[in-house]
C-alpha cells in the first residue's frame, strides 16, 4: 500500500521570519525601555555604542552583557517588561513594504511562520496590531515566563514543530530571515540558510556569516526564491 501523497500545504516550503529588526522598526522602545531599567536599578546608563546592538537578543543576555550581576538581570528584567508591555509595546512600525513582501511571499506559495525571540504574547499583539498576522501559517515566541525558550534555536525547533515536521528530521525545506548572528546560528542548528537584512541592527561581521544579505524589503521574495525555490 502506498503512502498518501502530502498535501500542497505539507509541500509548500517554509520561510522563518524574526520580527525586531526584521519586520518591524523597535529599536528606539528597546532602548528607552533598557535604559529606564537602569535608571530603576540605579545603573548607569548604556552607551549609545552599546544602544545600537540591543535589538535581537533576548532581554537577560542584553542586560548580562552590562555586567550586571544575576539579582540585577532579574529585577532589570520585570521592570523592562512591565514598562514594555503596558507603554512601548505599540510603538513600534513595519518597516517600508513589509507587508507587500509577505503577502507577495504567500502568493508564490511560501508558508511563514513568525519565528522571534520576543515574549509570545507581547509579539502576537504587536503582530496583530500593524496587520501582518493575517500571513502567517503559525507563530512562535520565547516563553511569557522571560526565561524558557528564549535561545533562536530554540525558538525555530517550535516553529518546526507547528508546522508538522520533526526538527531533528525535518522532511519540508525552510529558509531563516532575520538582521543578526543569532538567527544565523540557531537555523543553523537545523541546517537552515539565513538571510539576514541590513536594515536591522546588525552588523557587517554578522551579515558576512548569512548565506544571503539583502539592503531592501523588496528584495526580499527574490532572495527567498533564489535560497529556498519551489518545487
Amino acid at each position: 500500500m502506498t503512502s498518501p501523497r502530502p498535501s500542497d500545504s505539507q509541500r509548500a516550503p517554509i520561510v522563518l521570519l524574526d520580527l525586531d529588526g526584521t519586520l518591524i522598526d523597535s529599536l528606539a522602545t528597546v532602548q528607552q525601555t533598557l535604559c529606564l531599567a537602569a535608571d530603576a536599578l540605579g545603573k548607569e546608563r548604556p552607551s549609545a555604542e552599546f544602544l545600537e546592538s540591543v535589538a535581537g537578543p533576548p532581554m537577560q543576555v542584553t542586560m548580562a552583557r552590562l555586567g550586571w550581576s544575576l539579582a540585577e538581570v532579574n529585577a532589570g528584567k520585570r521592570f523592562y517588561f512591565d514598562h514594555y508591555d503596558t507603554h512601548m509595546w505599540d510603538k513600534s512600525e513595519l518597516f517600508p513594504g513589509i507587508a507587500d513582501a509577505l503577502a507577495e511571499l504567500r502568493a508564490l506559495g511560501y508558508e511563514l511562520y513568525l519565528a522571534t525571540s520576543k515574549r509570545e504574547a507581547v509579539a502576537f499583539r504587536t503582530v496583530a496590531h500593524v496587520g501582518i498576522d493575517k500571513y502567517f501559517s503559525g507563530m512562535v515566541g520565547a516563553h511569557n515566563d522571560g526565561t524558557t525558550r528564549q535561545a533562536k534555536n530554540d525558538v525555530i525547533a517550535e516553529a518546526i514543530r507547528q508546522a508538522g515536521d520533526d526538527p531533528l528530521h525535518p522532511h519540508r525545506r525552510y529558509v531563516m530571515v532575520g538582521d543578526r548572528i543569532h538567527d544565523v546560528e540557531g537555523a543553523a542548528v537545523f541546517s537552515i540558510d539565513t538571510i539576514l537584512c541590513t536594515w536591522g541592527t546588525g552588523s557587517p561581521t554578522e551579515w558576512e556569516q548569512a548565506a544571503y544579505t539583502i539592503d531592501s524589503v523588496a528584495e526580499l521574495p527574490r532572495a527567498v526564491q533564489a535560497l529556498l525555490p519551489r518545487e
